[in-house]
């Protein structure tokens, strides 16, 4: 979000927009690149502080299974 907003001012999280992690799904962000801050959904509403925000992507992996063949 390129936007200014002003101390105060309610925001609505936007989504990934064309953010893409292959082989991950997009979980929302985060105010911390290690994860440990405080989440925010798509769609949710940040309170603008005193200070910049950067907002990190966060990502679950996708499971993936093994094929086991029996030649029985």
């Amino acid at each position: 979000d390129s936007e200014r907003h002003e101390a105060g001012e309610a925001v609505i999280v936007k989504a990934s927009g064309s953010l893409v992690r292959n082989g991950y799904t997009f979980a929302g962000w985060n105010t911390l690149a290690n994860g440990t801050g405080t989440n925010y959904a798509a769609g949710a509403t940040l309170t603008i502080g005193a200070a910049n925000v950067t907002l990190y992507a966060k990502w679950t992996p996708n499971p993936t299974y093994t094929v086991t063949y029996n030649g029985n």
